[in-house]
C-alpha cells in the first residue's frame, strides 16, 4: 500500500448527531474537523463514503490536502497506517474528545487533545491502535 496521506473537508465536515453526541458537542453544532488518511484524494473519497460522509466530490474546493496536524505524525510515526478517518471539535480545545469513524458511519471515541493556553494541542490516544479496524 502507498504512504497514507491527510485531507481535510476544511468547512464541509458537516457530522449527524450521534457523531456529535460522541463528540459532546452541544446539540445544535454540526460542524466538526474531520481528517481521512487515504493514498489519494480518490481513495480519500471511497474511505469517507464508507465510513459515513457520502457527499463530497474530489472537486469541492474545501476538499484539500491537511498539512501538520496530529494525523501527519501519527503516520510519520507509523502508528497509522490503514486509511481511517477521524473527526473532532472544529475547534480543537484542550479536554476535546476525538473518534474514528468505523465502517457504516457508526464513530467510535479513540482520543482526545490535550494542551493549555499557549501549548501546542495535541493528540492523546485512548486506543488509537483499534482506530482503523475494519478497513
Amino acid at each position: 500500500m502507498s504512504k497514507l496521506k491527510v485531507f481535510t473537508l476544511g468547512n464541509h465536515g458537516f457530522i449527524d448527531t450521534p457523531t456529535g453526541d460522541a463528540l459532546n458537542l452541544p446539540s445544535h453544532t454540526r460542524q466538526a474537523r474531520v481528517l481521512v488518511a487515504a493514498t489519494s484524494k480518490a481513495h480519500a473519497v471511497q474511505v469517507l463514503a464508507e465510513r459515513g460522509f457520502p457527499h463530497h466530490p474530489p472537486r469541492d474546493p474545501e476538499f484539500r490536502t491537511a498539512m501538520g496536524n496530529e494525523l501527519n505524525a501519527l503516520i510519520d510515526a507509523g502508528l497509522l497506517a490503514e486509511p481511517a478517518v477521524l473527526v473532532m471539535p472544529l475547534l480543537g480545545h484542550p479536554g476535546d474528545g476525538v473518534v474514528a469513524m468505523q465502517p457504516g458511519g457508526t464513530p467510535r471515541r479513540i482520543g482526545r487533545l490535550e494542551g493549555g493556553w499557549g501549548e501546542p494541542t495535541v493528540f492523546v490516544a485512548d486506543d488509537f491502535q483499534r482506530a482503523s479496524e475494519g478497513s
